[in-house]
């Protein structure tokens, strides 16, 4: 009884050692690249197999382990990719080369993973799998995406509205990014973006609030509406908006008034300005709120240690005891806020029929807002938050300029985001 008992102990230590022995190779970073190879092989992803695979080759160039997972791995990939390039040179799809060319972008990405390989590691996979010069396929795959975008774009340079126009010019611009200087695309993409692009012009917007004593509120919100929807990259692709500087001058040329621009002299300043669309807009409201004060009152009792006494313990040693009492304050938490808003409307007019394309009202606001305490009595009753007001000091309330100005930017931002929309649905 006594030896089955050893042996069934012997059995029990040796297969600890092997779990600890396998567990202690997981934990490895060889251990880990095998473990994630295999998963992605079973997985039918060969690609990360393959990649995996020589991560733990190069971690470990001995190991047969390694070595047979990319056998099998990388005919595997090799073949996965090349029945998808076949399959898509049957599709009807007229930008099918766009696919192809990634297909076979990740067959030369696959091959080049084998640098990673020892010379004689390397050959012997080679040797095993058919493979072909993808260099020269992704080449010409490419060049046959690029022309394809090529003929798309010519097909819509043909028509005559400007939409088509942009079309075209995408397109071009897609063939010389995929084969840059491929034949005269990028001189093409430079013509029809002009064809297309859409010139906006916005005069001042029209201060109506009845409000004159904050500056030309006007100009300064169509100053910085139009900086904004110029460094817009996301619009100024295909929408031109007419520079400040240019609109002033033609104002004056044509004594025109910088406010009232609307109705059939925004039509006649957008004429003037070869512009497609203007942008007729009104200040319609600017309000400025009094400073609003409030306080609310708070009593505050804390215990805290008010004293401390010695004594001698019963092990003889003396000791400190901490004598607790209650304190107590009277806290005034002050706060003061003010507020200012602007309101305005635009209209986007067609300039060559007059119609209005679109139309919205849009807010700007900005609130100040403020809060302190004072106390009387024992400090140490405050609360952390109370302390903190306690040590900071009243702000001074912005003058009503101050805060109509800062409603002006937050109005021009909402109206670029706006505007912006506006532009892109209509143009």
């Amino acid at each position: 009884m006594p030896n089955k008992t050893r042996d069934l102990n012997r059995l029990l230590i040796l297969a600890l050692i092997a779990f600890f022995c396998s567990s202690c190779s997981y934990l490895t970073s060889y251990g880990r690249a095998v473990h994630r190879s295999s998963a992605a092989l079973n997985a039918g992803d060969f690609d990360t197999a393959v990649r995996e695979a020589i991560r733990a080759y190069g971690l470990k160039d001995d190991s047969d382990q390694a070595l047979g997972l990319i056998e099998s791995a990388f005919p595997a990939a090799i073949g996965q990719h090349e029945a998808k390039a076949a399959a898509l040179k049957d599709s009807d799809d007229e930008f099918k080369w766009d696919a192809i060319a990634q297909e076979y972008e990740q067959l030369q990405n696959l091959v080049s993973l084998l640098d990673g390989l020892s010379n004689s590691a390397k050959l012997k996979i080679l040797g095993k799998t058919e493979t072909h010069d993808y260099t020269a396929l992704l080449k010409l795959s490419l060049e046959n995406s690029a022309d394809a975008h090529y003929q798309a774009g010519v097909r819509f340079a043909e028509k005559t509205e400007k939409e088509d126009y942009r079309r075209a010019a995408l397109q071009f611009k897609t063939a010389d990014r995929i084969v840059p200087g491929f034949r005269d695309a990028a001189e093409l993409y430079a013509e029809y973006r002009g064809k297309g692009m859409l010139v906006v012009a916005i005069p001042p917007f029209e201060n109506n609030s009845g409000k004159t004593g904050f500056g030309d509120i006007g100009e300064t919100l169509t100053s910085g509406l139009i900086a904004a929807l110029i460094e817009d990259s996301s619009l100024n692709e295909f929408v031109r908006i007419v520079r400040h500087d240019k609109l002033d001058l033609i104002i004056r040329e044509q004594q025109l008034s910088e406010s009232g621009i609307a109705g059939p002299a925004s039509v006649k300043l957008g004429n003037i300005l070869e512009a497609q669309q203007i942008i007729s807009g009104t200040i319609t409201q600017i309000t400025v709120s009094q400073p609003q004060y409030s306080k609310s009152v708070k009593r505050l009792k804390r215990s805290v240690v008010v004293d401390r006494v010695s004594y001698t313990g019963e092990d003889g040693k003396k000791h400190i005891r901490k004598i607790y009492g209650d304190v107590r304050a009277r806290a005034v938490l002050h706060e003061i806020t003010a507020e200012a808003a602007i309101s305005a409307n635009y209209s986007l007019i067609d300039v060559e029929t007059g119609q209005v394309l679109y139309t919205d009202n849009v807010r700007g606001d900005w609130k100040f807002s403020d809060t302190w305490a004072t106390f009387s009595g024992d400090e140490r009753a405050l609360n952390s938050n109370i302390a903190a007001l306690s040590r900071k000091k009243q702000q001074p309330v912005p003058t009503d300029e101050a805060m109509v100005a800062a409603a002006v930017s937050n109005l021009e931002e909402h109206l670029w985001q706006s505007i912006k929309t506006a532009l892109q649905n209509t143009r």
